[in-house]
C-alpha cells in the first residue's frame, strides 16, 4: 500500500463550543426538589427529586469535563428566569 492511499486524520480534535441554557424560574426548583408522590407500590423513586444546588455540582462536573476534554473547548451559560437572563 503507498503512503499517498493512506487517509490523514487531523492531529486533534476541533474545539467545540457548548450553549447551555437553563431555567432558573423558583417554582420549577422547588417543585423539583420534592420528593415524588408514592407509586402503586408504595415505594417512592429513588433520586427522583433535585434541588438547583445539587444539580449545578452536578452540571459544574460535566462542564469541566467538556472544557478538558480539549484545549480549545468552550462553554457559555445561560441562566433565564421569568423576564431575566
Amino acid at each position: 500500500m503507498a503512503k499517498d492511499t493512506i487517509p490523514q486524520h487531523p492531529p486533534t480534535i476541533p474545539p467545540s463550543i457548548l450553549l447551555l441554557i437553563i431555567d432558573l424560574h423558583p417554582l420549577s426548583w422547588s417543585l423539583l426538589s420534592q420528593p415524588p408522590p408514592p407509586n402503586e407500590e408504595g415505594d417512592k423513586i429513588k433520586n427522583a427529586s433535585i434541588d438547583l444546588q445539587g444539580f449545578l455540582n452536578v452540571l459544574m462536573v460535566f462542564l469541566n469535563a467538556v472544557l478538558a476534554s480539549s484545549g480549545g473547548n468552550q462553554v457559555v451559560v445561560y441562566g433565564a428566569t421569568s423576564g431575566r437572563s
